[in-house]
């Protein structure tokens, strides 16, 4: 596209720089014969001779790819010369007003040939060449998008990735100019690019001078456009920049023109890219297309601040160049959003519904960061996700409603959990002991659409919950189990009863002997203490229930051998032994005293032998028992090491 200007000193010899423009203007050849006279003549004398303008100009629908010779360029009319001699009037007074910017003009037409193109480019640059900028270089104006033509053929798509990489996230390419040229390889630059994930639009080199001839360059656009498969809301562009027509034609109204041609074929999106000395001398009316509607050139020497932001977009060199990429690239940055989408990208709907779970967010109203409210407004609420936007500051962010429908404004995703399903939102654990009122809903999905009956046995019993979710509907739903631990179903919270913490007594019915000195007895659960585990060490008691308390812990109500109430222990303080207790370490010599006393095989008393067969005998008792009878028996063991059985401690010395 256009070259737009180049920022030099004040000190400029403005009189050298007309006389190197005049150089430039002279070498400057055509492929294709142009009636530059009728070009340059008023709207009216154009539309007249418009037939035979369109005979030379608009009659060839050329595809093929730029290799035309130096030997065409030089067989170019002279007439060109005399278009750059007026536009160089233009230029000097312009150069006058601003001296500060070297807008040098240069055709970028396909038409006009590469060698022509070459020369122009190179000639008489050396002293006001456009600087090589690195993609991706700090403290340059953003680098949002790209443009393509034929001169970067066939890019492939590992290329644009890299492009991409460098923060690039769209590309404008090349379908058209006039109505006799197609970009040969346009099909390839868009799919290649939208492989690469990147946007796609396409301008119009634009040659019209009247409605009429505008009209017909749109319907030729529009024609390639479809051909190529382009949805109805691409970005359309007019490249209204060829030097030949700068002083031809009404710009701003056959612009319109082309735009509103192009809506009538289904394309409602135009964009009129204009070089900023075109605006600035009077030659385009840009508050009439609409500043917005406007994407400007301008090359400073050395860019670095953002320049021309009361349009839409801005493009700031030619030279860009991305490392691995063949070729260099024009460069522009978006202000209004049409070409890369607005900084937060699309709307992309996104049905879910989340947990607020960090109170240190702000929620936004609109993405120009205004604020509305907090995230700690709404901490362990859950909210319902209707649309999620994608950032360009990596972050992503949920547009969120409430359960009434009311809008809550914008907030990252990083301030919420995703929900567990249906309406619930995040999951928590719990563990209380609860019952469920008369009048409750059990439900068995997380949509709460499927009641289950409860039954008048379901009543009575006590539950744990050991899970709860904030729904979307404020409530708060308690996953329940049974005492056995097989699930229930989900349950309002506030139609249930919550129990004492340590849940309902359990029968437990077994013997355990105190393991530990270091517990407590309590009296009750409030934590009265009753006694200390240290009295009761290695004694065996009756664990006629157990208790599972919401501190994590069991709990045994003992009793002794007479039916007495201990207290409550901790089971970690226990072991469960039968009533004979614990084996404990003993390793003494006996001597058997009493000869009226059973030998036993087992503690269900069994007799094995008689405690007269070894009367005065001294065996070996390994180990001890205190069994829940109160008496304490010995494990015997002869001098060669046999086991004997088990005796009462009473019938030994």
């Amino acid at each position: 596209m256009l070259v737009g200007g180049l920022l030099l000193s004040t000190t400029l010899n403005v009189t050298a720089v007309k006389a190197a423009e005049d150089s430039f203007a002279n070498n400057v050849e055509n492929q294709v014969t142009i009636d530059t006279e009728s070009i340059q003549s008023t709207s009216s004398e154009t539309e007249k001779n418009q037939t035979s303008k369109d005979e030379l100009l608009f009659s060839t629908d050329s595809t093929e790819k730029n290799t035309k010779t130096d030997e065409s360029v030089e067989s170019t009319e002279t007439s060109t010369t005399e278009t750059y001699s007026e536009t160089d009037s233009d230029l000097q007074a312009y150069l006058q007003q601003t001296d500060d910017l070297f807008p040098l003009q240069e055709s970028r037409s396909d038409l006009n040939g590469a060698a022509g193109r070459r020369k122009l480019r190179s000639y008489g640059r050396s002293a006001f060449s456009i600087p090589t900028i690195n993609a991706g270089e700090s403290g340059r104006p953003r680098f949002d998008f790209i443009d393509v033509s034929s001169w970067n053929s066939d890019l492939k798509v590992s290329d644009y990735v890299k492009i991409k990489n460098y923060g690039v996230r769209s590309v404008v390419v090349k379908l058209t100019e006039a109505t006799s040229y197609k970009n040969p390889y346009a099909a390839d630059q868009i799919k290649n690019a939208q492989a690469a994930g990147l946007k796609v639009h396409v301008y119009h080199y634009s040659w019209f001078t009247s409605v009429s001839q505008a009209r017909r360059e749109a319907e030729y656009f529009a024609a390639f456009a479809k051909n190529l498969q382009l949805t109805s809301n691409t970005l359309m562009v007019n490249d209204i920049e060829e030097p030949q027509i700068v002083n031809s034609g009404d710009h701003t109204k056959n612009s319109l023109a082309f735009a509103q041609r192009l809506s009538e074929l289904g394309f409602k999106n135009t964009m009129h890219y204009i070089g900023r000395h075109w605006v600035d001398t009077g030659k385009i009316d840009t508050q009439k297309l609409g500043l917005d509607n406007c994407w400007i050139a301008q090359y400073p020497y050395n860019p670095t601040n953002h320049w021309n932001t009361e349009f839409s977009a801005w493009q700031w060199t030619s030279q860009v160049v991305f490392p691995g990429v063949n070729g260099v690239f024009d460069m522009s940055a978006d202000y209004k959003g049409k070409f890369i989408g607005t900084p937060q990208g699309e709307a992309i709907k996104d049905q879910r519904y989340v947990t607020i779970t960090n109170k240190n967010y702000s929620i936004w109203q609109n993405f120009s960061w205004k604020k509305r409210s907090n995230s700690a407004t709404y901490l362990n609420k859950t909210l319902e996700v209707r649309y999620r936007y994608d950032h360009v500051n990596g972050s992503s962010y949920y547009s969120l409603y409430d359960n009434n429908g009311k809008w809550v404004g914008y907030l990252n995703k990083n301030a919420t959990t995703n929900g567990a399903g249906g309406q619930f939102g995040k999951i928590y654990s719990t563990n209380s002991y609860v019952k469920i009122n008369s009048n409750a809903n059990l439900y068995t999905n997380k949509n709460l659409n499927k009641p289950k009956k409860i039954t008048a046995e379901i009543k009575k019993q006590v539950y744990v919950a050991k899970y709860y979710y904030n729904a979307f509907n404020g409530r708060r739903y308690e996953s329940l189990y049974d005492m056995n631990g097989k699930w229930l179903g989900y349950v309002a919270n506030d139609v249930l009863t919550k129990q004492a913490n340590q849940g309902p007594a359990r029968a437990f019915h077994q013997y355990v002997s105190i393991s530990s000195k270091n517990y407590n007895f309590w009296q009750n659960f409030s934590w009265k203490k009753r006694d200390a585990s240290s009295n009761y060490y290695h004694q065996t008691l009756n664990a006629k229930y157990i208790y599972e308390h919401t501190n994590g812990s069991s709990y045994l109500s003992l009793y002794d051998k007479n039916n007495k109430w201990l207290g409550y222990v901790n089971k970690n303080g226990t072991k469960i032994t039968g009533k004979q207790g614990i084996a404990l370490s003993y390793n003494k010599s006996v001597k058997i005293k009493r000869k009226n006393y059973s030998i036993w095989q087992n503690f269900s008393w069994k007799e094995k032998n008689k405690s007269s067969n070894y009367l005065n005998q001294t065996l070996t008792a390994k180990y001890q028992y205190k069994h829940f009878n109160g008496s304490t028996y010995y494990s015997l063991y002869s001098h060669s090491g046999v086991w004997l059985g088990y005796i009462n401690a009473n019938a030994t010395k």
